[in-house]
């Protein structure tokens, strides 16, 4: 089977702080935001068969900061959703979500501390438009606690991932 296929892609970006966003000062550690839209469009038309029309919405915005000081501890997350509408002889829409978030502890100290977890739908991320390739799905969630000696030089790890 032979495809043809016409792509246009419209890629937008925004960033921003939340004090600028929020204009108040309420006391609380800054938060550093950051994002990004995407429009996709597709057309498939085979050799034989009905061509389709695919729309695809992305979206992606991360956020980071520390919790109360920033030698205490500090946190990460992202989160990307997409929205893919197929237009054939059946017309399918999907909604997809991915994302991940990070807390760290005491991560200057001999004794740090993480908790994370990843919901990862490669869906959302699908870099090539016209050859997707194949379709990923995995949640992964665990803690990881360190020591550092203060004579430095190695690290020990204590690891327990799901």
């Amino acid at each position: 089977m032979k495809k043809c296929g016409l792509l246009v892609l419209i890629m937008g970006t925004l960033y921003a702080t939340s004090g600028q966003v929020l204009g108040l000062d309420l006391g609380l550690p800054p938060v550093d935001i950051s994002g990004s839209i995407g429009v996709r469009f597709r057309e498939v038309l085979p050799e034989s068969g009905n061509k389709t029309f695919q729309q695809s919405i992305t979206g992606d915005v991360a956020a980071r900061s520390y919790i109360w000081q920033p030698w205490f501890g500090n946190w990460n997350g992202r989160l990307s959703a997409s929205r893919d509408i197929k237009e054939s002889s059946n017309e399918t829409e999907n909604v997809v979500l991915s994302g991940a978030g990070e807390v760290n502890l005491f991560h200057l100290s001999r004794f740090p501390f993480t908790a994370y977890v990843d919901i990862k739908d490669s869906r959302v991320d699908d870099s090539d438009p016209l050859d997707p390739g194949k379709e990923e799905r995995f949640m992964r969630y665990g803690i990881r606690q360190s020591y550092r000696p203060l004579a430095g030089g190695m690290s020990v790890n204590f690891n327990h991932v799901s």
